[in-house]
């Protein structure tokens, strides 16, 4: 079991930390430059779709599904009743952020 656990443990954080956050890095190094075809033939699955004001958005859905993902899967050592509570405080929590935003 902890031999598995070593091993899931790394990938977790570079698919769920490091990644995103290299790609929202070179997105934000870019941010003046979105228009160029290259920059748009690497990156532009990362921010088609929003305004190029908010290029970062599709981070910000990330962490609200890694969140998700966190509650179903840490949460099934608690109530059902709490993961219930937390998954709609993650979602309440990401509505407010959109409509400031």
């Amino acid at each position: 079991m902890t031999y598995s656990l070593a091993f899931a443990l790394p990938l977790l954080l570079l698919w769920f930390l490091v990644l995103p956050l290299f790609l929202l890095s070179v997105l934000y190094k870019n941010r003046h430059r979105l228009d160029v075809p290259q920059i748009k033939r690497r990156y532009a699955f990362l921010y088609r779709g929003y305004i190029k004001s908010r290029y970062y958005w599709e981070f910000i859905v990330m962490i609200r599904k890694y969140c998700l993902l966190l509650i179903v899967v840490f949460g099934r050592f608690h109530s059902a009743n709490m993961q219930v509570y937390a998954c709609m405080y993650v979602i309440f929590v990401s509505y407010y952020i959109q409509e400031k935003v």
